[in-house]
């Protein structure tokens, strides 16, 4: 494999095999794995988060899985800043890397880099909104035209972001890139990226999820959902966003039954999948690839192999 691919992300919903096909795909790429899963990264929330199993951690060395404790913050400028650090370790081993999950704002901000926005300015918002989106744009081109070549003249509220930026710092939007933009070739010794995505159709993707949760259950999520809410620092930190355990909240103080419970784990988790879904598909980069639920994990990571092989001198 050219070094040219160093850098590869396994996208898409949860409970579509990410963790499986980039095993998978590590063995075959000499890669390490980085977690882009806003919740695995914490110690304790194991099944509620379908973290991997220990076989399969031992299996390819993984990174940012059981790194914070629950009483612990975390957002996307961290997740970008260990991701940096993991990287350029990685690296330095001579090895790949595969970075998987389904945070999709992780993702981006890895990969486009982060701007700290000024907050919002309504009345400046209001006032150039009456001139119409083409008018807009060509402000754009006129104060940052570096941030219009990027920014497709339709996407509104994007143009309208990048004018309240310089209208507000008198920096160009374009410019203010953080320090965690992570594939500048000069900052990444060349290497480029390619990002796949796994797609499952509907249907099947919220049986596989039900038929999911139904294992969660029976291997002890409500026993590790209560330890869990019994920590009074999980109420006050990230984790407490984690879809899996303040399901459980009305269970524990009697008010819902247990069945009751894990219906709405259930629909919450595909509601989950459903927004993920929305969020990836705006993402033109992404190289999505069809399965289903009896695709294994290994055929998955040949259609990929096969693609990075076939498009090599591209990149």
């Amino acid at each position: 494999m050219n070094k040219e691919f160093s850098i590869i992300f396994i996208v898409g919903p949860t409970c579509t095999g990410k963790t499986g096909v980039s095993i998978e795909l590590a063995n075959f790429i000499n890669a390490e794995i980085i977690s882009a899963d806003s919740m695995q990264v914490y110690k304790g929330l194991d099944i509620g988060t379908a973290k991997p199993l220990s076989g399969e951690l031992a299996a390819v060395p993984h990174h940012l899985i059981d790194t914070l404790r629950i009483s612990e913050n975390y957002n996307v400028s961290l997740f970008c800043e260990k991701s940096l650090s993991c990287i350029e370790y990685i690296f330095s081993r001579g090895r790949n890397v595969i970075v998987s999950g389904g945070t999709g704002m992780y993702i981006r901000g890895l990969i486009d880099g982060i701007v700290e926005s000024p907050p919002p300015d309504k009345e400046f918002r209001n006032e150039i909104l009456e001139e119409g989106p083409e008018i807009l744009y060509e402000r754009l081109k006129e104060v940052d035209a570096r941030a219009a070549e990027k920014i497709h003249p339709n996407n509104v509220r994007r143009v309208i972001r990048a004018l309240e930026f310089f209208h507000a710092s008198g920096k160009k939007f374009s410019s203010e890139t953080c320090k965690w933009e992570a594939f500048d070739n000069e900052k990444i010794a060349g290497r480029k990226y390619r990002i796949f995505g796994l797609l499952m159709e509907r249907d099947e993707l919220y049986k596989r999820i039900d038929s999911r949760v139904d294992k969660m259950i029976q291997k002890g999520l409500v026993k590790e959902a209560e330890k869990v809410l019994k920590n009074k620092k999980f109420k006050h930190s990230t984790a407490s966003q984690a879809i899996g355990y303040k399901e459980f909240v009305k269970y524990f103080e009697h008010e819902i039954t247990l069945e009751k419970a894990v219906e709405n784990l259930k629909k919450n988790t595909r509601n989950f999948a459903k927004r993920q879904l929305t969020w990836f598909r705006k993402d033109e980069r992404i190289e999505w690839i069809n399965i289903n639920a009896e695709t294994k994990p290994e055929k998955i990571a040949n259609v990929i192999l096969k693609k990075l092989e076939k498009n090599e001198e591209n990149y």
